[in-house]
Formats: C-alpha cells, sequence, structure tokens
C-alpha cells in the first residue's frame, strides 16, 4: 500500500497540529520559525522531514532535518551524489527527482538514492503510469509519484510513495 508524503510551501499552522503522515516535505524558502516548530513536533513523533529547494542542504544541516529531495545536473550525476552523501552524512535520506524518461531512471538509480521520485502531470499521466510499472518490475529502489496537478487519481499508480 502506498504511503503519503506531504509537500508543504506554506507556513500554515494547522501543518503543525496535524502531523498524520510519516513523512513531510518542506519547501527550503519556509520562514525559519515554522521550519524549526515545525522539525521539532516532527521529531517528538519520529516522522521524517526532508528539504527541497535551493536551500535544502544548508536547511537540513541547520535545522536537523532528516535528508533532501533534488534534481541533479547532468553532468556529473555519481560526483553530485558522492559529494551529497559527504556533505549531509550517511544516514541522511536523499531522494533524486528523475525525469520521465527510462535511461535517466536508470542512470539515477545506479547512484543508489533512497528513492527516485517522478512528477505526474495530467497530461502526462499514462506514460508516468507506464514508467512507474516499469520501474517496479526492474528497480528495488523504492519510488515516489509526486503529483504536480489536482485531480489525478492514485489508486492504480505503482509506486511506493505519493507526494502531495
Amino acid at each position: 500500500m502506498q504511503k503519503n508524503i506531504t509537500y508543504i510551501s506554506s507556513a500554515n499552522l494547522n501543518h503543525l497540529k496535524n502531523l498524520n503522515d510519516e513523512c513531510y516535505i518542506l519547501d527550503s524558502t519556509l520562514e525559519e520559525s515554522f521550519c524549526r516548530d515545525f522539525i521539532i513536533s516532527a521529531q517528538k513523533k519520529d516522522i521524517i522531514v526532508l528539504f527541497h529547494g535551493k536551500q535544502a542542504i544548508e536547511n537540513v544541516k541547520k535545522y536537523g532535518a532528516d535528508g533532501i529531495i533534488c534534481e541533479l545536473e547532468d553532468k556529473s550525476l555519481k560526483l553530485q551524489m558522492e559529494n551529497l552523501r559527504k556533505t549531509l552524512g550517511k544516514n541522511s535520506i536523499i531522494g533524486l527527482i528523475s525525469r520521465n524518461r527510462r535511461h535517466e531512471a536508470m542512470l539515477i538509480s545506479e547512484l543508489e538514492p533512497d528513492f527516485i521520485i517522478f512528477k505526474i502531470w495530467k497530461d502526462g499521466i499514462e506514460k508516468t503510469k507506464e514508467l512507474l510499472e516499469w520501474y517496479a518490475d526492474f528497480f528495488l529502489i523504492q519510488s515516489a509519484g509526486w503529483i504536480i496537478d489536482e485531480d489525478i487519481s492514485i489508486s492504480d499508480l505503482k509506486a511506493d510513495f505519493i507526494i502531495k
């Protein structure tokens, strides 16, 4: 059964009161006080908190979050991943975003992230479903479908996690 990951892009205090998922992603542009309070609340409940965005690495270190979600540059993938592991530490969680192409998914999987993420838009849902099925059949690394557009049916997505 798929597990939910909630992406938080606004400092809404209701998020602090309703920590029901096992994992949250905080946009790295969120206010410092919100990030600090959110992570303290999440840690009390053993909830995973990841950062996404330009300041993600700095925020993981600053707030003691569990890891990051990122998209690597097209060149030197292996070196970039090695640098992430060195910078964040062996125990940090790293989720890598793949454009919805098989070859890129294979290259990213070779880097051994903790999970791989495929973004899902309404107009490309069928292609992404097919990609997720193919990926699940050939790779052991967990996958996530990141719902970008609203009103997308997730019931038949073959992903370990759904980010919304």
